[in-house]
């Protein structure tokens, strides 16, 4: 192999230092004579001396030191100093400075490459900036647009804005038929901003006069058409403007009520209606025509308002106590009375509802603004508008008649089928709460009075439980508890109560294998299923949550094919930013946060989204007082938009208990059992009973001989229709339930009453020995 491959071979590492580089040079030459110029550096010197070139970057590749020879070849290019090629042998040193820069090129190949790539990276990299420069300037340009536009938009939108503001500055903004000053004239403004239909009718309402006709008014008599009714009150009208300066023309005239004794009185022009309100003028205008002045009222309804208030809303003076107590002008209240009559109130009615007439739409909107104070400001009620509704029958569900005329078959009102609406309700409510294994709380809660009636399922979890392991169940509740098998081999800390009133062919109880901790029920009616699980999820393990997803995994065709709904409800004792208060980032730990995080994994797997509200807080520590959520309440995606009202519910919180109590109102429907009504033969009047069925076989005939089983089938039906009519007539029904005692009559009741009273009478004179009542008292007790 040639020397001289092995070289090229050799050259191809890039050289490390100069003495390195100078000597792989040297090697490649072929000649026996010493150079002058020994290394690169005297090689850069002598090309400078010459002028050839002003720095090393000149001949930094072939290229550029091929342009080098050129413009060192080229006479009219020479600058002043510069040395000029002649026909003459070329100078040795600055030929073997060039043939030592040519011998670097040589042994680093690669100083080419690099400085192509140099070469092409500065090229691209100033393509590139005048791109990014231009599209720059063209964002710059459309931002510039832009925000332009947006300035002129925002200019406009706050015109059209004030516009409207000061168009709308006296309009009601709450009692939506009134407005409160008379509409502003026509503008031909180009932003003109159109009247809305409330300021039309008000305006309509300002023309309008009502008057009510004395009973002996000619204008009550039926002969006489509105037509002429309308030509008499503009003739007497006509006769108020004397001086002819105001139009008093009529638009209608209608007389109101069955009676026709009201007459709406509509004027053409607004400014007449004013003039006419003025100095008395409508006074004498209802003096004329034998009548007298109705004014507009506008009525509110008060909810609630506590029956000690009775004495004082019955009195004179109440329109000007609201009026005082409320700052309103004194006149502003016309009149205060009960909707109901005192009457019809029941025995243990504690509060009723009050309608407040009110002259102006100003103090109407006040009262529904800020709600109604009373007595002196220490009590405040809210306040609504007074609206009324189309009367409907509540038997056939149609509107025009009454449930008492309705000549009509029977329709339930939620569903449309032929059987009482009584007996299909719309709205499940469920109540959650954690009775924290005190038997005061449990008592506290069976004792509510109103709990029968408030709530169709509740769900315990922590409920006292006895040595058998059962749990105290309120009366009216029938009590579902966990499966059997874990009922035996682990305390109970899961349970639910449903009414009994929801029938017992529309719910099953559905075991749940292998805990304690969970109960749950399905009901099924028109809403399809919704099984309800009563959870509670211990905060040091997770033995529940892997059993629910276990249920869930075995049954989730049965749960949830075909629009089944699902809720879980219970204390979780977990804790995450997802449902906890924001403030409370104590409870926010790492260990806190990984528990959760696999309950919200077991959410988000059975597409359960959450019903209570997040930040509303569940329990309140015993010591400490701080507020935290370890209760929660889920339902499945389609069962959301069900829930029409999630939240607790404080005022049922029962002693020695730190959970709030959780109230859920779902609109699904439920069948309800209705109570069994049967006649009270006890209660019949039988005197007026014989009498009675004495007149209905009064016109049969008894005394002809039954020859043949049709006639004797007719009599039988003639006698049985005469009984069942006298019964209806003299039978009162009555109610059973499975309390009723039906041994109990009426002279019981009488004896009982007499034992009280003589029990009384008898501790009332205990002082005297000899008094004759304790012995009365004693021979009545036994």
């Amino acid at each position: 192999m040639p020397p001289h491959v092995n070289r090229l071979q050799a050259s191809a590492d890039p050289p490390t230092s100069e003495a390195v580089r100078t000597q792989k040079e040297n090697e490649l030459l072929q000649t026996e004579t010493p150079p002058i110029v020994k290394n690169r550096t005297e090689a850069l010197k002598a090309l400078k001396s010459v002028n050839f070139i002003e720095k090393a970057e000149d001949i930094k590749s072939i290229r550029s030191l091929a342009n080098a020879f050129f413009l060192f070849a080229d006479p009219q290019k020479h600058e002043k100093g510069q040395k000029k090629l002649d026909s003459s042998l070329p100078d040795r040193q600055f030929l073997e400075a060039v043939g030592r820069i040519l011998l670097g090129f040589a042994i680093d190949p690669q100083e080419q490459v690099r400085t192509y790539i140099h070469d092409a990276l500065e090229v691209f990299t100033d393509e590139i900036k005048t791109s990014i420069r231009e599209q720059c300037d063209k964002v710059i340009t459309v931002t510039t647009e832009t925000n332009t536009n947006i300035v002129s938009l925002a200019n406009e939108t706050q015109q059209v804005s004030s516009t409207i503001k000061k168009s709308a500055e006296d309009v009601a903004r709450t009692y939506c038929m009134v407005a409160a000053s008379p509409a502003a004239a026509h503008s031909s403004s180009p932003h003109f901003i159109p009247r809305p239909q409330v300021l039309n009718k008000q305006e309509k309402y300002d023309r309008q006069i009502m008057l009510k006709l004395n009973d002996d008014n000619p204008l009550l008599s039926s002969e006489r058409s509105d037509d002429e009714v309308a030509k008499t009150i503009q003739e007497a009208l006509s006769s108020l403007d004397l001086d002819n300066t105001h139009d008093t023309t009529i638009v209608s005239a209608s007389r109101k009520s069955p009676r026709k004794d009201t007459v709406l009185l509509e004027l053409k022009s607004h400014p007449t209606a004013l003039w006419l309100k003025e100095e008395d003028r409508i006074i004498s205008l209802a003096t004329r025509l034998g009548a007298t002045v109705q004014d507009r009222t506008y009525q509110v309804m008060v909810r609630r308002i506590p029956l000690t208030f009775d004495a004082e809303l019955r009195s004179p003076d109440p329109p000007l106590k609201i009026a005082s107590d409320n700052s309103l002008e004194p006149n502003a209240v016309k009149s205060v009375k009960w909707i109901k009559p005192a009457e019809r109130r029941s025995e243990d009615q504690k509060s009723a509802y009050a309608m407040i007439s009110l002259t102006t739409p100003q103090a109407a909107n006040c009262l529904i603004r800020d709600g109604v104070h009373l007595n002196e400001k220490r009590w405040h009620r809210p306040a609504v508008r007074s609206t009324r509704d189309a009367p409907r029958c509540l038997k056939c569900q149609h509107y025009g008649h009454l449930a008492k005329d309705c000549p009509n078959a029977e329709a339930c009102g939620t569903c449309g089928d032929g059987h009482p609406t009584r007996g299909y309700a719309t709205k499940l409510r469920i109540l959650q709460i954690n009775l924290n294994k005190s038997r005061k709380a449990q008592l506290d809660l069976i004792n509510d009075p109103h709990l029968q009636s408030a709530w169709d399922v509740i769900l315990l979890q922590e409920p006292n439980i006895s040595f058998y392991n059962n749990i105290s169940t309120a009366r009216g509740f029938r009590q579902v508890y966990p499966s059997a098998r874990a009922r035996s081999e682990n305390v109970v800390r899961s349970g639910i109560w449903v009414n009994e009133k929801i029938s017992t062919n529309t719910w099953r109880e559905i075991e749940i294998e292998g805990t304690a901790d969970i109960t749950a029920i399905q009901l099924s009616g028109a809403h399809n299923t919704i099984t309800i699980l009563s959870i509670y999820n211990d905060c040091l393990n997770r033995d529940t949550e892997r059993a629910l997803n276990r249920f869930m995994t075995r049954n989730s065709r049965a749960l949830l094919d075909n629009g089944g709904h699902v809720i879980w409800g219970g204390d979780f004792n977990r804790h995450h930013p997802l449902w906890d208060n924001d403030e409370d980032h104590r409870l926010f730990t790492s260990q806190a946060i990984s528990e959760a995080e696999q309950l919200i994994q077991l959410l988000a797997e059975w597409n359960m989204e959450m019903a209570l509200p997040k930040g509303i807080r569940t329990l309140e520590h015993m010591r400490t007082k701080n507020l935290s959520r370890p209760d929660n309440v889920f339902c499945s995606d389609h069962t959301s938009h069900r829930i029409i009202k999630c939240d607790t519910v404080p005022e049922l919180r029962p002693t020695n208990t730190d959970h709030i109590p959780i109230g859920i109102v779902i609109d699904m429907g439920k069948v309800e059992v209705l109570p069994e009504q049967r006649r009270n033969f006890r209660m019949t009047d039988w005197e007026g009973f014989n009498a009675s069925l004495t007149e209905h076989l009064y016109d049969h005939d008894t005394s002809t001989e039954l020859r043949t089983p049709v006639d004797f089938d007719n009599q039988v039906s003639l006698l049985m229709t005469a009984i069942n009519s006298t019964i209806e007539a003299n039978t009162p029904l009555c109610t059973y339930t499975k309390y009723t005692r039906r041994w109990w009559s009426k002279e019981l009741s009488q004896m009982r009453d007499q034992k009280q009273k003589l029990a009384w009478l008898h501790v009332k004179h205990a002082a005297d020995k000899d008094n004759p009542i304790h012995d009365e008292y004693r021979r009545t007790r036994n």
